[in-house]
């Protein structure tokens, strides 16, 4: 699209919008006109409707004044008749006055001479409402019996000590009604009407002789039923459209109607709407002219800046343009300094494309590597050389007895022995930020930072420390968020260090991190395979002990079969049977053990509680336990104190127990062994005691270990997977166990389980 007609479009969005708001500002002074309007309609109402209730009121008190005279009760019916023949003929607009008995009966009408037989008025409306209220009604249009013309009734009821006698009745003409509505000076345009209850006309300034006795509008008619007061849109009896407003008097019942024609309301807005929008229509005819004209002017530089614009894509150099548009100008300057930042972008993407290559080289490298100490010297000397600092080093978080240290893995740019001298680096405000994984902190002086000076006894950097002032230090965390050490980046200068070398680093680090859980992963393996190697060679030799004498015995016993034709003797048989069944019982122990290292790993250690009295089960183990505890030639000793009552599995209780106790024989030098079980809050409490070899103290957290031993398995033998097994087996059954011990004195395991069954029967 050309620049021509961009320029359109904008005159049209600059236009349109404002034409459309100028309708949108007539239509709400169109809204309020009406809104006003009906207003107006609405109070003129309600004034007609008391003037109404009003007149109708004067005409009541009229009655009820005839009524309570005392001539009504003291004269006869034919001098009534005479004073009310008179009060019609001195109130204008009176069609008669009647007196009825309360069964419908005239008594007389000044309509006709006294004596005269009239018709019922049991029937007509206003007289049924006053016999069933007892009050003053008013009817709706009617037709005088004994008229012929178009009336309306008021009666009141005549009380004579409390009950109602007669029924006084007067009919007034219609045109009184209509004089009521003529009295208010209404525009000439408008036209008002009075409604009965049954939505008749009973007045109307317009024409009252032609629409008087007709039924209202169905639409007026309705919204009249509806509510005591409104506006509304409708056509006149003359059919023409018009607004009004209508009100319902609470004292008649009556509706006074007032309308004006819609021409009158809707012809200023139409006339204002078709100003506006031919208005409109010649302002944008000009616009779009103008716009047309200024667009050819504009449109020769921006050809030209075009040009230039190819011309920098292609790297030429660019043709001045000249132009009086500011903003044409603006941008000739711009695509300028567009070709120069050209130039800079070239220099600094060949850059970047170098660090990149770095990076790849450095994740190469590393990735390749699997020896840590290579790695990570390896991963120092890059940085360092990548940042451009003067030294820079890697540390590992590791614990001391004060806490949280790190220990100095890798020296880049300086000697090691820089570092020897000032001790193990300690967790101060600066480094804790790094190992608490809290991101990449760089600082242009390092000396000015607050956290910087505060601890003893250097407060600051110690005397014959590497000169650091710019300082850059980044946390290298694992894939699961630990934080495996710290890079450490330093130089005498300040401003060294920029965020580019933040970004780098931030990049260096996550390989790094990548390639030390490598590195770690295979030193674990390493050690798995060999831990695997030295478990394979300790399972041989402790599978073949047990074999090798097994053997023997079998061979003994068979020369002696052979050397004695007349038999061996039973002492002889039963010694020689007896220790092979220990040899045997001892393989199989060994065999449950490697079964139960299966189950264990595979998560298949099932539990099946039941009820367990554990004193009778301890001295039971105990015995079973004599002939091991006679070759040792240590004493055993029980203590349980009866009942000890509890839900556990029996088969993994008996095993747990003979461990510690067949240790204890194993490892107790023949000194006495004390087992004790008692009972405290719901727990029960086992110690197995000896007074043998001891345990080191830092031997006693890794005994629990698979395949772990605190002594030679030359001296001792066994598979190290003993007190392994009974840890896991305390720990399904949802208990703890722990170990006191010193070398040469002794150890005491002890053992404590909730006397409640485990929550599931099986883990």
């Amino acid at each position: 699209m050309r620049l021509r007609s961009h320029l359109i479009g904008l005159v049209l969005v600059a236009v349109l919008p404002v034409l459309v708001f100028a309708c949108a500002v007539v239509t709400l002074l169109a809204h309020e006109q009406r809104t006003s309007v009906e207003l107006g309609l609405q109070g003129t109402s309600r004034a007609l409707t008391a003037a109404v209730d009003e007149r109708i009121a004067s005409v009541v008190t009229g009655l009820n004044l005839f009524a309570a005279s005392e001539d009504f009760d003291t004269q006869g019916l034919a001098e009534l008749h005479r004073r009310a023949t008179r009060a019609v003929s001195s109130e204008a607009g009176w069609q008669s006055i009647s007196v009825s008995r309360v069964n419908g009966e005239q008594l007389l009408s000044t309509n006709q001479p006294f004596g005269t037989p009239l018709p019922s008025l049991a029937d007509r409306e206003a007289f049924k409402q006053v016999l069933a209220t007892g009050r003053p009604a008013v009817s709706g249009f009617s037709v005088g019996k004994l008229s012929g013309v178009p009336i309306l009734v008021v009666s009141v009821p005549v009380m004579r000590d409390g009950h109602m006698r007669y029924v006084l009745s007067g009919s007034l003409r219609l045109e009184v009604l209509s004089r009521v509505l003529q009295a208010h000076d209404l525009p000439p345009e408008w036209t008002s009407a009075l409604l009965d209850r049954n939505a008749t006309i009973l007045a109307r300034s317009r024409s009252p002789e032609q629409f008087i006795g007709r039924a209202a509008t169905p639409v007026l008619a309705a919204r009249s039923r509806e509510r005591m007061e409104g506006v509304f849109e409708d056509v006149t009896q003359e059919g023409r459209p018009a607004y009004g407003a209508f009100t319902r008097s609470k004292v008649t019942g009556w509706t006074v109607v007032l309308g004006l024609p819609a021409s009158e309301l809707r012809g200023p807005v139409h006339r204002t709407f078709g100003a506006v929008l031919g208005g409109g229509a010649a302002l944008l005819l000009v616009a779009i002219v103008l716009a047309i004209v200024f667009g050819r002017r504009i449109a020769r530089p921006m050809i030209a800046l075009s040009s230039s614009a190819t011309a920098l894509g292609q790297g030429a150099v660019l043709s001045p343009v000249v132009s009086t548009v500011t903003e044409v100008a603006d941008i000739a300057r711009a695509l300028e300094t567009a070709a120069r930042e050209r130039d800079r972008s070239e220099a600094t993407l060949r850059e970047a494309n170098e660090t990149l290559d770095t990076l790849h080289h450095i994740g190469a490298a590393l990735s390749g590597e699997l020896d840590l100490q290579r790695l990570l010297q390896r991963l120092t000397d890059e940085a360092t050389a990548l940042t451009g600092a003067q030294f820079g080093a890697y540390f590992h978080t590791a614990k001391n007895e004060e806490g949280d240290a790190f220990q100095l893995f890798t020296l880049s740019g300086a000697p090691r022995e820089a570092f020897a001298r000032f001790g193990v680096p300690r967790s101060t405000e600066l480094f804790a930020v790094t190992f608490r994984g809290e991101g990449i902190l760089r600082l242009d002086d390092v000396t000015r930072d607050a956290r910087y000076g505060h601890n003893p006894p250097h407060q600051g950097m110690p005397r014959g420390h590497l000169p650091v002032c710019s300082y850059l230090a980044v946390p290298v965390s694992s894939r699961t968020g630990e934080v495996l050490g710290g890079l450490f980046f330093g130089h005498s200068r300040p401003g060294v260090f920029t965020e580019q070398h933040e970004r780098l680093m931030a990049s260096v680090a996550a390989q790094a991190a990548v390639a030390i859980d490598n590195a770690s992963l295979y030193r674990k393996a390493q050690q798995a395979i060999q831990l695997r190697d030295d478990f394979l060679s300790v399972a041989s030799h402790e599978l073949k002990t047990p074999l090798t004498p097994l053997r023997l015995q079998l061979h003994l016993l068979l020369k002696k079969v052979e050397a004695s034709p007349s038999g061996v003797p039973a002492e002889t048989v039963v010694t020689t049977i007896d220790r092979m069944i220990r040899q045997v019982n001892r393989l199989a122990r060994l065999v449950d053990e490697l079964l139960d290292v299966s189950r264990i790993a595979a998560g298949r250690l099932e539990l099946h509680p039941e009820e367990v009295e554990l004193a009778s089960l301890v001295k039971e183990l105990a015995a079973q336990l004599e002939p091991e505890r006679e070759r040792t030639g240590s004493t055993l000793t029980v203590h349980a104190e009866s009942p000890i009552i509890g839900f556990w599995d029996r088969g993994r209780l008996e095993q747990l127990l003979t461990n510690l106790i067949s240790n204890a024989l194993k490892y107790g030098a023949g000194k006495p062994i004390e087992v004790t079980a008692a009972v405290l809050d719901g727990w029960v409490t086992v110690r197995v005691r000896d007074h043998g070899i001891g345990i080191a103290a830092e031997d006693q957290a890794r005994i629990f270990e698979r395949f772990e031993r605190a002594v030679s398995v030359r001296k001792y033998g066994g598979l190290g997977l003993g007190l392994w097994i009974v840890r896991r087996i305390v720990d399904a059954l949802e208990g703890r166990i722990s170990v006191e011990s010193e070398l040469n004195t002794g150890s005491c395991f002890t053992v404590r389980l909730p006397m409640a069954p485990p929550p599931t029967a099986a883990h």
